[in-house]
């Protein structure tokens, strides 16, 4: 999963908890700052911080701004088949 993040974000900082929690169900996590990692939030079209992208099963990635979403579907066994 990658987490586009930014270090004056108040909603980013509030859901860094469910971010531990997705990464303690086994989850890659990979956290970019925006402000840090321009080229990287670009290539991404991030307008947005927190953004989370979730790769699920090869197929088109789950794209929000929640990460309560994210730990639902890997809660719900990530879709997969």
């Amino acid at each position: 999963m990658l987490v586009f993040t930014a270090s004056w974000c108040g909603p980013c900082k509030a859901q860094k908890p469910l971010v531990a929690q997705i990464a303690a169900a086994g989850v890659d996590v990979r956290v970019y700052d925006v402000d840090e990692n321009p080229e990287m939030a670009r290539k991404h079209d991030i307008t947005a911080t927190p953004t989370y992208i979730f790769y699920l099963c090869g197929r088109r990635p789950l794209r929000t701004n929640d990460a309560n979403e994210v730990l639902t579907t890997i809660r719900n066994g990530w879709g997969c088949q």
